[in-house]
C-alpha cells in the first residue's frame, strides 16, 4: 500500500514501518543499556550497521533461493526480501561491531535480540497493509482480523499471527534482559523463541511465500538450526555460570579484551600448567623458607586448587572493573 508519493516515487507503508521499527528498537536498546549503566552509545552505532546489513542480507538470501527471479539486486520495491537472511546478516554485523569495539559479542547480541522482535512486528504491520505474506485459504474463519480477504476468498492472516507472537517474544525477552545480570542468556533465547514461532506458523503459510530446497521449506530448516544453535549456546552459558561458577561474562565487565583481562587470562594459563618453569621457581623459593613436609603439602594443595584459582581470577574481573570505574 502506497503511503504517499515524492517526485513521482511511491513510498510504501512497509518501508516506513520497517525504518520506524529500527528507530524504535534503537531507543529501546538505549533505555535497556542505560538501565544497566553501560554502553549507551552502542545502539546508535549499531543501527548504522544493522539497517543496511538487514536489507542486503535479506535480499541476498532471497536471490540465492530464487535463482529464476528476473529483477535486479537493487530492485526491492516490488518485494523479494527474506527475514532469515536479514537476521543472519545483522548477527554478523553485531559480531563485527563487537570485535571492532572490543566488547564481548554477546553483550551486543543480547540487547539486539531483546528488541529485534518489536522491529519484526512493525514489519508485519506493513505486510498486513500491503496485503502480503498471507496464509493458506480457510473456510473456517469468516471476515475478521484473523483473515485477509482477496478476491472474495479468505486466507489466514499469517502476518497478524506473527505480529502478536513477536510482540509476546519481545515482552518476554525484555523482561528477562532486565531481570538477568549475566551475558549470553538472552540472545540464545531469541533464536529458540523465533525458531519455534516460525515452525508453528509455517504450516499455515501460503505456498507462494515458501522457498524450498530439495522440496524442503528453507524456513523450516533454518528455524530448526536456530533452535539447535540457541539451545547449544544457552546450555554452554548455563554450564559456565551455574556449574563452573565462571564470572568473567558479568555485565560489570565492560571489556573482556582489555590489558588487565589479558594479564589475568595469561596468569590462568600459567596456573593450569602452561608455564612449568615459573611453577618450578615458585616451588624452589618455598623449599628455602619452609620445611620439606610443609612443601609437599602445599604443592599438593596448589595443584588441586589450580582450577579454583582460574575461576577466582575470572570472578575477580567484574569486581576489579567496577572498582576501576568507581575510581574514575
Amino acid at each position: 500500500m502506497v503511503a504517499f508519493t515524492i517526485a513521482g516515487i511511491e513510498i510504501y507503508w512497509y518501508a516506513i514501518l520497517a525504518v520506524t521499527g529500527f528507530g524504535i528498537c534503537t531507543i529501546f536498546a538505549w533505555l535497556l543499556l542505560k538501565e544497566k549503566k553501560q554502553l549507551t552509545e552502542m545502539p546508535f552505532d549499531m543501527i548504522l550497521i544493522a539497517l543496511p546489513a538487514a536489507i542486503i542480507g535479506a535480499r541476498v538470501w532471497y536471490m540465492i533461493f530464487n535463482p529464476g527471479m528476473t529483477s535486479g539486486f537493487l530492485d526491492i520495491r516490488g518485494g523479494g526480501l527474506a527475514w532469515h537472511g536479514g537476521l543472519f546478516a545483522v548477527i554478523l554485523s553485531f559480531w563485527g561491531y563487537a570485535l571492532y569495539k572490543k566488547i564481548h559479542p554477546f553483550k551486543v547480541f543480547d540487547v539486539g535480540a531483546a528488541v529485534v522482535p518489536f522491529g519484526h512486528a512493525m514489519g508485519r504491520v506493513g505486510n498486513i497493509l500491503n496485503v502480503e505474506i498471507y496464509g493458506r485459504e480457510t473456510n473456517n474463519l469468516q471476515a475478521s482480523i484473523l483473515t485477509q480477504e482477496i478476491d472474495g476468498v479468505h486466507f489466514h492472516n499469517i502476518a497478524f499471527y506473527e505480529l502478536i507472537l513477536n510482540l509476546g517474544l519481545f515482552a518476554g525477552l525484555v523482561f528477562w534482559y532486565r531481570k538477568n545480570n549475566k551475558v549470553g542468556l538472552v540472545g540464545p533465547l531469541y533464536l529458540i523463541g523465533y525458531g519455534i514461532v516460525r515452525l508453528v506458523l509455517e504450516p499455515l503459510r501460503h505456498t507462494r511465500y515458501i522457498m524450498t530446497i530439495g522440496g524442503a521449506p528453507i524456513s523450516v530448516i533454518t528455524s530448526v538450526l536456530m533452535i539447535i544453535a540457541g539451545a547449544a549456546m544457552l546450555g554452554w552459558f548455563i554450564y559456565l555460570y551455574y556449574f563452573k561458577k565462571v564470572g568473567l561474562f558479568s555485565w560489570n565487565t565492560y571489556n573482556i579484551f582489555d590489558e588487565k583481562t589479558e594479564r589475568r587470562l595469561n596468569s590462568a594459563k600459567a596456573l593450569s600448567g602452561g608455564d612449568k618453569s615459573e611453577s618450578g621457581v615458585a616451588n624452589t623459593s618455598n623449599n628455602d623458607s619452609d620445611n620439606d613436609n610443609n612443601n609437599e603439602s602445599n604443592n599438593e594443595s596448589d595443584n588441586d586448587s589450580d582450577a579454583g584459582e582460574i575461576v577466582d581470577i575470572f570472578n575477580k574481573e567484574s569486581t576489579d572493573t567496577t572498582k576501576d570505574e568507581d575510581s574514575k
